[in-house]
């Protein structure tokens, strides 16, 4: 979910009342993150069945809300579930890991661990997209599998990774798996 906008004659933050105006508040402000959470999209978002809540509800909560994330095919909530089962892999949980930078837009992080799939995490951090060579990520074994990737990303759980190039968008993410490192 997004920070919910607070205007100044909403504001409740003591320390942005004290230390702000009408036209800095916002600089001191916690407000915005405190504002009630989007279960879905009926009243109030879900979170009271009152008239009004102490703070009020981000504009955007029909849309963006909890209940929508569990019904669409691709969501954060989604991308969460997976990496929490990921989270039990005997390579995540007990491997050797290296971290490095393939350029400067994009890094990864291996896990592995003898006779367990390896874990591969890339991440394209810039805000331009950025073709990497996959023979450079230490540790991996092609075809690797997706696992999860970022919602806006092309691919898909599933999908196989086999080229030698791999061009990764802005701010995408994925995960892949592969082959145990021999």
């Amino acid at each position: 979910m997004r920070d919910g906008y607070v205007s100044w004659e909403d504001t409740v933050d003591v320390e942005a009342l004290r230390r702000g105006d009408n036209e800095t508040y916002l600089l001191y402000s916690r407000d915005p993150c405190r504002t009630p959470y989007h279960w879905n999209n009926s009243t109030n978002a879900g979170f009271s069945t009152g008239n009004r809540t102490w703070l009020p509800v981000a504009k955007d909560y029909p849309e963006i809300n909890l209940a929508k994330q569990k019904d669409d095919a691709r969501s954060h909530f989604k991308v969460y579930q997976t990496l929490i089962k990921l989270r039990k892999e005997k390579a995540l949980s007990h491997g050797e890991f290296l971290i490095r930078a393939l350029s400067n837009r994009t890094f990864y992080l291996v896990r592995y661990l003898r006779t367990y799939d390896t874990i591969v995490l890339l991440f394209n951090v810039a805000d331009a997209s950025d073709t990497i060579e996959l023979s450079r990520v230490l540790k991996l074994e092609l075809p690797a599998t997706v696992v999860v990737s970022s919602i806006h990303s092309t691919r898909v759980a599933g999908d196989t990774i086999d080229g030698e190039n791999l061009t990764l968008e802005a701010g995408e993410a994925i995960v892949l798996r592969a082959k145990p490192v021999s």
